[in-house]
């Protein structure tokens, strides 16, 4: 399987098409043309690449790629908690690359206009206007542009993410089966804080004792049997949905909860990351909030006996560079380098640390686990009436999931009381658990909404569930926690009369513990009865960080709470216990057994792509068509019922509102391109355009800025059934604030901690010096060698300047009768030279009039919606080319080399493609 791309093939057409249509499409003397340039650039791409096969003097230097893919690769691994691709994979991803700047090679060779005119063997003459007859000479100046552009270096990363069952998009979609199964769905994020007085949700004693008497006769018996007058309060059944009431979300809103689950993404990730390192696993899990400064922070844990070995290679703050801190990576050690980790006042008010703020759950998370009325209860002091539907478990007091999972069950403690693993779901009984395929069938006779959206056969829904389990898929998972015989799961609530909870129980109190916040009076707080002596409800905790923005009443009692180890079924989301295993397994005893962190980090993450991917032109305010007609997942739009409602109340349109999320199948795999994407910058286009500005003022081109510039594009296609085309981003033209320069050359001699007498006895001789030793470094990097290339990796400048390198280092001499290499080079993503083409006169540029220049029209996803929203239309202009991107030289902008206007020979034009 190793060897295997493993695809889904679904129903998405909804209409059938015969071959005698196919073939007369075919037939067009348009689809002809199409097809025969589409045939000649792909023939000619399997020449170049026989060309280069096993010559590796002409290969592309693939060493800028490796680089930028090693740093992506960690940050899935480090940021995202994803598996790493195989070494297998990567080969497979090399090979993709290098088929896409073969392609490149030839289209700008033979077949793209603005550049054919560059290259003698592409350019047509008198003799031959059609263009002149091959020759395997022509490969020669394909050869010279063998070099892979970052966005063909981003896409084959991206592609590459298909190749690995925990990072490819049908991977993805398998968990969120999984996921839905244990009654996790992205639409429970988006929902809404109870930010008033929780209190004025309180259920009264005597509701609770007669929806108690219903399910048990002799629970009224336990409570007194007295009666008392019933409470006015209103309930609090579950939270207020996002789109509730046909509400639409400005995009600022969305900005933020991304960033809120982002962070905690981040920083969720770092901690197991860090956790699962050392002995601090084993360390027995007494206050979470100190466990998770005491990981996070700068000193190694005290509660460990052993050491744990932290390299200066994490603190990049502490280092030499001293270069700012990059916030995904390590922007806990920002905080904490003025706070240690610790509780600090902030404008006057004591409040908790940005790490333990982001990794401690929220309100919305705890209501997953936890009916909302139930934590109103218990953050009151109260007795709470729990749920008895299909999978709760009233020894926890959690709510239903729907029933195929439960908790795994333990031998049961010393007591007798009922022992479960709450970092483990097994399934709830039946043979569909202990086989892939019947469990498959299991899910499909179920309903999951998942499996009807993408219509995912049974039979492949085996084998996928099983590839899920597989150790390709294996990574930092939480596990139970070593915690105080208090902190136990059996341990955290109690019934009516101060015993452990029993299955059928149905009203928990929550069990005495020591106030963790040491605000309330000595004593244990509890359920104020008498034989604990403690009050009856919990103090307030210390506020959270602000920038986790969920600060209310109710948050801060629930985080006394979670403090003091009393909500034992959200142990899994601060565990220190984290081990490296697939999420998925198979017991041959019980069945089937599933994470419950990972289910929940995959919806988390399944939650930030919607947000995230919510403002980007293309998906914004649509879902992808699903299979057999299929609504979009629970929560993320605006209900029909609502916006037809405000449609007939005729209210205006605000262009800022959001009133549908988006969802596809490939929606966490956009997500992650975007992110990649966004490190990229593009440091040199102020200065190519300041250096071409004489020549765009004499080709009438006055409106060419940055932001006109083309943009870097996905391997992804928007939503639309018309118009459809690929998703693009505008690059930065600088690094953003908050991310890492990343040094693109070999490391330093003095850096790289090899001696001089380990390279002596590798080379069998003296060393003749520094010199040596650096070239030894770069050897022992092998493809990944930059030579004396340095710089930003993900600066545009780095890009160039390797690019113009390996001209050198084939042997081509960059004189006048080379530097057409250079020029296309420096217009592949930029396109400022091809725009002065496409504007200029044939009367005055003889050279170039028989390519028939026309000018290019704005093609991206948000030129079209500002063309739509200024009414334009699809009127040309001379701006946003849209999908072809190229970088700009790393020197001065009066080095940089600017064509003069009329070049080329003239008689007939290349195709267009």
């Amino acid at each position: 399987m190793d060897r295997a791309i493993t695809l889904f093939v679904r129903t998405e057409g909804k209409k059938t098409h015969d071959d005698d249509e196919f073939e007369k499409n075919m037939s067009n003397p348009e689809v002809r043309k199409k097809v025969r340039t589409f045939r000649i650039l792909t023939c000619l791409t399997a020449l170049l690449k026989l060309l280069i096969f096993r010559v590796p003097f002409i290969r592309p230097d693939m060493a800028f790629a490796q680089k930028m893919w090693d740093v992506w690769d960690e940050r899935l691994d480090q940021l995202y908690g994803l598996p790493r691709p195989s070494p297998r994979k990567n080969v497979k991803r090399l090979g993709t690359l290098t088929t896409m700047t073969c392609m490149n090679a030839v289209a700008h060779v033979f077949v793209y206009k603005q550049t054919v005119e560059l290259f003698d063997a592409g350019k047509p003459t008198n003799e031959y206007p059609k263009g002149k007859p091959f020759d395997m000479g022509m490969l020669w100046e394909c050869v010279q542009l063998l070099q892979p552009t970052r966005e063909m270096i981003h896409q084959a990363w991206c592609m590459g993410l298909e190749y690995n069952i925990g990072t490819s998009a049908m991977g993805f979609c398998g968990m969120s089966i999984m996921a839905e199964a244990c009654g996790r769905n992205v639409g429970d994020w988006m929902k809404h804080l109870p930010l008033g007085d929780f209190t004025s949700y309180l259920m009264g004693e005597c509701e609770i004792d007669d929806a108690a008497a219903a399910t048990d006769p002799t629970a009224l018996r336990k409570h007194g049997g007295k009666w008392k007058q019933p409470s006015t309060n209103q309930r609090l059944p579950e939270l207020e949905k996002m789109f509730d009431n046909g509400k639409s979300v400005s995009e600022e809103e969305i900005c933020k909860m991304r960033e809120q689950l982002r962070q905690k993404r981040v920083y969720r990730n770092r901690y197991k990351e860090r956790c699962s390192r050392g002995e601090i696993q084993n360390a027995i899990l007494n206050d979470t909030n100190q466990m998770i400064q005491d990981v996070l922070g700068r000193r190694p844990a005290a509660l460990v006996v052993g050491t744990m070995e932290f390299d200066d290679a994490e603190h990049p703050g502490d280092g030499p560079s001293g270069g700012e801190l990059s916030s995904d990576e390590d922007a806990f050690e920002k905080d904490q380098e003025a706070e240690e980790g610790r509780e600090k006042p902030i404008d006057g008010a004591v409040t908790l640390a940005k790490a333990t703020s982001h990794i401690w759950p929220n309100i919305i998370e705890a209501t997953m686990y936890y009916k909302p009325q139930t934590l109103v209860q218990w953050a009151a002091g109260q007795g709470a009436l729990l749920e008895s539907g299909p999978g709760s478990n009233n020894v926890l007091g959690t709510r239903s999931n729907g029933g195929l999972f439960v908790y795994k069950k333990k031998t049961n403690g010393s007591s007798g009381a009922k022992r479960v693993d709450v970092a483990w779901f097994e399934s709830s009984g039946g043979e569909w658990g202990k086989a892939w395929r019947k469990m498959a069938d299991q899910f499909k006779n179920q309903k999951s909404h998942t499996i009807d959206m993408f219509d995912v056969h049974r039979d492949g829904l085996g084998d996928l569930l099983w590839l899920l389990s597989t150790k390709d898929n294996a990574r930092r998972i939480a596990d139970e926690p070593r915690v105080p015989w208090y902190a136990r799961a059996e341990n955290c609530i109690m019934n009516a009369e101060n015993k452990l909870m029993t299955e059928n129980d149905v009203v928990g109190y929550m069990a005495p513990f020591k106030d963790p916040t040491g605000k309330g009076p000595a004593g244990m707080v509890g359920a104020g009865n008498s034989k604990t002596g403690g009050t009856a409800a919990p103090p307030d905790h210390l506020e959270r960080h602000e920038d986790s923005s969920c600060n209310c009443p109710l948050q801060q009692r629930v985080d006394t709470l979670l403090h003091a180890g009393r909500l034992a079924a959200l142990t899994p989301l601060i565990s220190n216990r984290v081990v490296v295993s697939p999420p998925i397994r198979m017991n041959p005893e019980t069945g089937v057994e599933v994470n419950v962190g990972a289910m929940h980090d995959h919806s988390t993450l399944l939650a930030e792509s919607v947000l995230a991917c919510a403002t980007m032109p293309g998906l914004r305010n649509s879902q992808e068509p699903f299979c057999n007609g299929q609504s979009g997942p629970e929560g993320l739009s605006v209900s029909q019922a609502d916006a037809a409602a405000n449609k007939k109340q005729r209210q205006s349109p605000d262009s800022n509102a959001v009133r549908m999320l988006p969802y596809s199948y490939d929606i966490i795999s956009i997500a992650i391109a975007e992110d990649t994407a966004r490190m990229l910058y593009d440091d040199n286009a102020e200065k190519w355009l300041e250096a071409y500005a004489e020549k765009l003022v004499k080709h009438r081109i006055t409106d060419l800025t940055f932001d006109k510039l083309p943009h870097l594009s996905f391997r992804y296609l928007g939503y639309s059934e018309f118009n459809r085309q690929t998703l693009s981003i505008k690059l930065s033209s600088q690094r953003q604030k908050d991310q890492d320069y990343v040094e693109a050359g070999d490391t330093e001699v003095a850096a790289s901690k090899i001696s001089e007498a380990h390279v002596r006895r590798a080379l069998g001789r003296e060393v003749s010096g520094p010199a040596e030793i650096a070239a030894y470094i770069g050897r022992r990097q092998g493809a990944r060698s930059m030579g004396k290339i340095k710089g930003d990796l993900f600066a545009s400048s780095t890009w160039f300047e390797h690019a113009t390198t390996t001209l050198l280092n084939r042997g081509v001499h960059l004189d006048n009768n080379t530097q057409a290499a250079v020029y296309a080079f420096q217009d592949m993503e930029q396109g400022i030279e091809s725009r002065i083409k496409e504007a200029a006169d044939p009367k005055t540029n003889p050279g170039w009039a028989p390519y028939k220049f026309t000018r290019t029209s704005p093609g991206t996803y948000s030129a079209l919606a500002a063309q739509e929203a200024t009414g334009k239309g699809t009127k040309r202009k001379n701006d946003d080319t849209g999908q072809r991107i190229s970088t700009s030289g790393r020197k001065s902008s009066s080095a940089i080399p600017v064509r003069d206007a009329g070049g080329g020979e003239g008689g007939g034009c290349s195709s267009d493609a």
